[in-house]
């Protein structure tokens, strides 16, 4: 795992850029070129440990991020786009969300943590577990066909056709709620975006 680089001049708004190897992307491929989409990530890990479990929370945290700011830019409803992510570490695992609640305000949730059975006497941790299994792939669907309605539509802004400019934000004030993805490089002095580009306008 590697993270990319990011040059000054790539500071400038929301990014399609993939910025880590992750265990497992599910993505959309559309039209004729199957040009893919992401929907969510997941992380896999042998052993329990606390340090890799804040590592995989993180990463999958910035993926997520970058899925929300590439549906957002889509013209997809901020307040109906949830990217879902789960990290599976040995027999416990987290399901994790993330959302775009307010300008340039990313919001996580940790929606469940659940259990692998290791014996009989631990089938009890089935239900949980799969009950995590089938929010995670609900929320993974609807993203998929939000994604597809998009596509399929063109650049339509749904604002208008739902709600009216009078009652909704439109699509592209809603996009401009997004900020840029940064990690810091494996260079020895990683050049941080400015705080203005990361925060926004808070005079």
């Amino acid at each position: 795992m590697k993270p990319h680089d990011i040059a000054e001049d790539d500071l400038s708004g929301p990014e399609e850029r993939v910025f880590f190897k992750v265990d497992l992307r599910l993505t959309l491929e559309h039209g004729d070129k199957k040009k893919t989409y992401d929907l969510a990530v997941v992380e896999f890990a042998r052993y329990f440990k606390n340090s890799k479990i804040r590592h995989d929370h993180s990463k999958l945290l910035v993926e997520s991020k970058v899925i929300v700011d590439n549906m957002v830019g889509m013209a997809c409803p901020c307040d109906e786009v949830v990217v879902p992510c789960l990290q599976i570490c040995g027999l416990h695992g987290d399901f994790l969300s993330l959302e775009l609640a307010a300008d340039g305000l990313y919001v996580a949730k940790a929606v469940q943590t659940y259990y692998f059975p290791s014996g009989i006497h631990r089938l009890h941790h089935m239900k949980k577990l799969l009950a995590c299994l089938v929010a995670f792939k609900a929320q993974v669907m609807r993203n998929k066909d939000k994604m597809e309605s998009y596509l399929n539509d063109g650049n339509n802004d749904p604002y208008d056709k739902t709600f009216g400019r009078q009652e909704r934000k439109g699509a592209q004030e809603l996009s401009n709620w997004r900020r840029i993805s940064w990690w810091p490089s494996n260079k020895k002095s990683p050049k941080a975006p400015s705080q203005k580009r990361v925060f926004g306008n808070t005079s």
